[in-house]
């Protein structure tokens, strides 16, 4: 394969110090440099706050494509997306990173058809409760899927719905006064 059709995706998240927040880019192919030069100042003219940490994920057998995070309880951030395998399905992606940028875990759940994770809350008990879609129950086309695991990312259980003969997803969710609002 050429250089050409030979992209790689990489999802790279960056801890900026000071400020409680974190940067997400998504890229495609090629590599992501520093936006800041030795004032601190990014390439906009803009003054940044410093870059505290870095974590690049590079699969060289598949895509990984990070669609929502959440800052957890412990102050460590949570990942959900999408994990591409070498044979074209894809799963969901949840990963947990400390605030250093180190990976704490990795999960993948699905089943042997494409799986989405496109949003994520954290309860109060530290349930993860993640929205997205699912061709793996028993349909050809997308429901809508609601992915409970424990706070370690371990699958507790899953929940399908959606019309038929409609490929269906929810992207966001969001924590209601009688549970969750999924849209």
């Amino acid at each position: 394969m050429d250089d050409e059709h030979d992209l790689t995706r990489r999802t790279t998240l960056y801890g900026i110090a000071s400020t409680g927040f974190l940067l997400l880019a998504g890229l495609q192919g090629g590599t992501l440099e520093s936006q800041q030069d030795e004032t601190g100042t990014g390439n906009s003219g803009s003054s940044l706050p410093p870059l505290a940490w870095e974590w690049t994920d590079d699969m060289s057998d598949g895509d990984q494509v990070v669609q929502d995070l959440v800052e957890t309880q412990d102050g460590a951030i949570v990942c959900a997306g999408i994990e591409g395998d070498e044979s074209g399905v894809q799963n969901v992606l949840l990963r947990k990173i400390d605030n250093t940028g180190e990976a704490i875990w990795s999960r993948t759940l699905g089943g042997n058809r494409n799986d989405a994770a496109l949003g994520v809350q954290e309860a109060a008990d530290g349930t993860l409760v993640l929205c997205g879609g699912s061709m793996s129950e028993s349909s050809n086309l997308m429901d809508t899927t609601v992915w409970l695991t424990d706070a370690d990312g371990t699958l507790e259980r899953s929940i399908s719905f959606g019309r038929p003969g409609t490929n269906d997803a929810a992207h966001a969710i969001t924590a209601g006064s009688n549970g969750y609002v999924l849209g």
